[in-house]
């Protein structure tokens, strides 16, 4: 949930900017074309510039009227306006003498924001008749499309992305519920297995897939600890077997010197008998010790050949 988080507002910050991006792009080529077609229709007079076309012709005259629709034209270097479209009269756009100078000599498009309106104006100079005074046109364009389109957006973003997120927690919840399924079958499974049940082993989908893997894993565990439990229950049988025989033989000839009076001689071979079965077993109890330290790791095994 918190990368599907990060994951969408990454890209819808991404798709916000780039909507903005090229929103203001496409505004931009249309302004710069509005303004091509408005200096095919100027023309400079001894008294300023003029829009010339034809009144006759609805289209043209539509068309001059829209492309103009914000428009400006001021006198150089004095920067007085001469020429303002009613649209901006209303909207109350004034320039100082400083600033148009500054728009003349270096901005190509500038920005401005008013009240409920943001505007681009393409600038341009015109160069006046016979040394006469040049003149900055400035033909500009409402950014409000482009500014209503991304906040469009941003709500659409911020209503829809709690929603995706939600929608990631549930089917991401439910894939790993899925997932993990196996995973809680074999745990019962392996909950079931005791030592003395190591015969069994944990169930396999056949889908080859990881968790198949873990479950051949244990089962080849489980293989191995039955056969180490096996030898071990093999070994302790073969040891009471061996430790049985010299204490039943020491009983035995205990019990057989205790039922009647014996010379001393007689007692010596007693005892001399008992101890060579005590010697077995100390000799049978070291290698037990031998074998417990080495499966400690306290002793190092080393291998080597003989030959005969």
């Amino acid at each position: 949930t918190t990368v599907s988080t990060v994951v969408l507002a990454f890209f819808g910050l991404l798709f916000y900017n780039a909507l903005g991006f090229f929103l203001e792009r496409r505004l931009t080529d249309e302004l710069k074309e509005r303004a091509v077609f408005v200096a095919n229709h100027e023309r400079v007079q001894d008294d300023g510039v003029q829009l010339v076309f034809n009144p006759d012709n609805r289209e043209e005259a539509y068309l001059v009227h829209s492309a103009a629709r914000y428009y400006q034209v001021f006198q150089l270097p004095s920067g007085t306006l001469v020429v303002q479209s009613q649209e901006l009269e209303w909207m109350g756009v004034r320039l100082s003498p400083e600033a148009v100078r500054a728009l003349a000599n270096a901005q190509e498009y500038s920005d401005m924001q008013l009240n409920k309106e943001r505007l681009r104006f393409h600038n341009g100079v015109i160069p006046g008749n016979n040394n006469a005074a040049s003149y900055l046109v400035r033909v500009g364009i409402p950014l409000t499309p482009a500014d209503d389109a991304q906040r469009g957006f941003l709500r659409s973003l911020l209503f829809l992305t709690p929603l995706g997120i939600l929608l990631a927690a549930l089917v991401g919840w439910e894939m790993a519920r899925r997932a993990l399924r196996p995973m809680r079958t074999l745990a019962t499974a392996v909950s079931q297995i005791d030592i003395e049940q190591l015969q069994q082993r944990l169930p396999t989908r056949g889908a080859g897939d990881e968790v198949d893997e873990v479950a051949q894993a244990f089962n080849e565990t489980l293989a191995r600890l039955e056969n180490s439990v096996g030898q071990m229950k093999q070994f302790t049988a073969s040891i009471s077997h061996e430790l049985r025989t010299p204490l039943t033989t020491l009983r035995g000839e205990a019990e057989v010197a205790l039922l009647q009076a014996r010379s001393v001689e007689e007692y010596k071979r007693v005892l001399a008998s008992q101890l060579e079965e005590f010697d077995k077993l100390s000799h049978m109890i070291n290698q037990l010790l031998v074998l417990a330290n080495a499966e400690a790791g306290e002793i190092q095994w080393r291998s080597e050949e003989r030959r005969v």
